[in-house]
């Protein structure tokens, strides 16, 4: 069984619940301060930490990256625990705050989805599942949540969406046009499935 990674992020502070079933949780950057605010410590910590207000503590590793780079936090966080042989990701902490922080933590997610990598992202109200060339299957939520399916690549080939209340076979979905936003689940659980690209999947309380 393969282990699962927890990565905590910089983004708006939001909900660490299931956390303690990680195997390894690494702190990214001002994630660290989320944290030690819950009393959990890392197993890592990982960042140039400009963000951070709080030190790394004694005992935890910790690997300090330069403020001038190619890679942002998150994504050098994601390359380390690739590298380490994880594929398996739980993300807090990531929306909020700045859009571009946002955007660029969505293309990191993209980049392991596309490495063979699987990768929820958990937030108070919204939660996002990247998917890539494979099939997930969604518990039946109630009429409180809607569900968004959502090309990340420029073209997204044999997309299924089966148990919404909007369904599509062998459908072809492209990143410029949203088509797949606001959908909701039918009766049952949804299948979603891509034969080639990368999808997010978002479900969302209504609010």
């Amino acid at each position: 069984m393969e282990k699962n990674c927890a990565v905590v992020s910089g983004g708006a502070k939001s909900t660490l619940a299931g956390i303690e079933n990680a195997d390894f949780v690494v702190a990214v950057d001002h994630g660290l301060d989320y944290l030690l605010e819950a009393g959990i410590r890392p197993d890592l910590a990982l960042g140039d930490f400009d963000s951070c207000a709080g030190n790394v503590p004694s005992g935890v590793k910790s690997v300090r990256l330069p403020r001038r780079k190619a890679d942002t936090d998150t994504l050098a966080a994601f390359r380390h625990c690739l590298d380490l042989g994880y594929r398996n990701f739980t993300v807090y902490c990531a929306f909020g705050r700045r859009l571009d922080h946002l955007l660029a933590n969505i293309q990191s997610f993209a980049f392991v989805a596309g490495q063979g990598g699987n990768v929820r992202v958990i937030g108070d109200d919204d939660e996002l599942i990247l998917i890539h060339d494979t099939e997930i299957i969604l518990p039946a939520r109630g009429p409180d949540h809607s569900l968004s399916v959502l090309s990340l690549s420029q073209v997204s080939l044999g997309v299924d969406i089966e148990g919404a209340e909007y369904e599509v076979h062998d459908f072809r979905m492209e990143s410029v046009f949203p088509i797949g936003v606001s959908n909701e689940w039918k009766h049952g659980d949804v299948r979603i499935a891509v034969k080639q690209g990368t999808l997010a999947v978002i479900v969302s309380r209504k609010r």
